[in-house]
């Protein structure tokens, strides 16, 4: 009798722990799902977003002057203009390294005509005398996918 009952017992748990089992793996799908739609959206709101490396800090820096002026002067292009620019994150204490800066550009071509001067300027001189380097701004998941795949 008490066989009887331990095998019903058992055979309860299982069914038990295979619902479990589903609702885990459902739940793990979700999970994936909303993560990708996370990257999707973060992907959008960057889009038109440049990171400019290595550009000394200033005492009072205007980003919105400073910035266009400086990629006139070094990629010699024209109108380029900013919805929003800052520096990145505090300043840390006793640091020498620069804060990047986040640009939002106003138009979407802007962006790829401040990417393509840059590979220009890299394939047809030195990129010494440029105080600064630029690249796109992706989100971190989309970064450390492509690493992956190199």
């Amino acid at each position: 009798m008490e066989r009887v009952q331990e095998d019903q017992e058992n055979s309860y748990l299982r069914k038990e722990l295979q619902v479990l089992k589903s609702v885990v793996i459902n739940l793990d799908g979700r999970v994936s799902q909303q993560e990708s739609e996370i990257t999707d959206l973060k992907g959008r709101s960057m889009r038109d977003n440049i990171l400019i490396h290595g550009l000394e800090e200033e005492e009072n820096e205007d980003l919105s002057k400073r910035v266009p002026m400086l990629i006139k002067e070094h990629l010699q292009l024209d109108d380029i203009g900013f919805i929003r620019i800052h520096r990145n994150g505090p300043r840390f204490q006793g640091s020498t390294r620069p804060r990047s800066i986040t640009g939002k550009l106003k138009n979407p071509s802007d962006k790829d005509r401040v990417l393509n001067a840059i590979r220009q300027k890299r394939e047809t001189s030195r990129q010494s005398d440029m105080p600064f380097f630029i690249t796109p701004q992706t989100p971190l998941q989309v970064n450390e996918t492509k690493k992956k795949l190199q």
